[in-house]
């Protein structure tokens, strides 16, 4: 029987329902799932719905939307008492919940990670630097079965970003100084989510800018997601870039993960052909932070986010 105005809800209508919204709220698989512990449980066949049943359905299907900013119609409670019957913007709130499921950017929080990791090398140097960090998921409160790649999916999944800059300054007060100085300026910040990287700030325009290459694009290869050339005549050979890869793309609870163990190799080339131009020299810094999910409609951070500085060619070292 369709689920229509007028009908008595049945016990398969109702999980159906709950299903839905838990793909979205609870553990999920692939780029759904937030991660929530509160999920909805199902109702057995034969058992009446009651009241506090189907107001927690409503409720986390209004949390999951008030979460992706989505707009939606169903009441946030029904009373005992009441007849249940069908509420007909049900089956449509719960589709756009679906839908928008990665739809949270507007709510992210404004506080950085603590344990961001912001790295920097002294002296001069030619021809590059490299520098790379790794970024660890771990499991800590996430629903009974969450693994530390569920952990690394539901951050994405509902929000978390990963976030990448670097500047200069100090040293001799020459030209190429002050190239590299405005080229990472113009860089401003490299924002990587769940499923695609974009620049925040900044100016110019990058050669590289991987909007569909997010968590969920993930290979166990360095894939480049951002670069950018010098606009400066004298140095438009030179650039900044940020490539990332994972350590596997094999989850072992099937549920879709790309790994748990992400690493950033953020490279400063130096490709100017004239080997008798200075030297770069002074402060170079590289940075790298995250951006936590929003946790006004989530009842629930199932993830530990711990940033190491990994290696590289350019004697990098972590900041107190």
């Amino acid at each position: 029987m369709p689920y229509t105005t007028g009908s008595t809800i049945t016990t398969a209508e109702y999980n159906s329902f709950a299903s839905d919204t838990n793909d979205v709220w609870g553990i999920g698989s692939g780029d759904y799932g937030y991660g929530q512990t509160n999920a909805i449980s199902a109702v057995s066949l034969g058992n009446s719905i009651t009241a506090t049943q189907w107001t927690t359905l409503l409720s986390r299907v209004r949390s999951a939307g008030n979460h992706q900013g989505s707009s939606f119609t169903v009441p946030a409670s029904v009373s005992t008492g009441n007849t249940i019957s069908v509420i007909s913007a049900l089956a449509t709130d719960v589709a756009t919940i679906r839908t928008n499921r990665l739809n949270n950017s507007a709510n992210f929080s404004d506080t950085s990670n603590p344990n961001s990791v912001n790295a920097s090398r002294n002296g001069s140097w030619q021809t590059a630097c490299t520098h790379v960090f790794t970024v660890t998921f771990t499991n800590n409160s996430g629903p009974t079965g969450n693994g530390d790649q569920d952990a690394a999916r539901q951050f994405f999944n509902a929000g978390g970003k990963i976030l990448l800059s670097a500047s200069r300054s100090g040293g001799s007060a020459t030209t190429r100084n002050t190239a590299w100085e405005n080229l990472l300026t113009a860089c401003g910040t490299i924002v990587f989510g769940a499923q695609g990287t974009t620049k925040s700030g900044g100016s110019g325009s990058p050669t590289t800018l991987a909007t569909t290459i997010g968590y969920h694009d993930l290979t166990t290869s360095d894939q480049v997601i951002f670069k950018q050339f010098d606009s400066d005549a004298l140095y438009t050979s030179n650039y900044y870039e940020v490539k990332v890869r994972t350590n596997t793309t094999t989850d072992p609870n099937s549920r879709g993960g790309k790994g748990s163990v992400l690493t950033f190799t953020v490279t400063f080339q130096e490709d100017d052909s004239n080997v008798f131009q200075e030297a770069v020299d002074g402060t170079l810094t590289s940075s790298i932070t995250s951006r936590a999910p929003n946790t006004t409609y989530l009842n629930n951070l199932p993830f530990t986010v711990t940033y190491a500085n990994s290696a590289g060619s350019g004697n990098f070292t972590t900041a107190s």
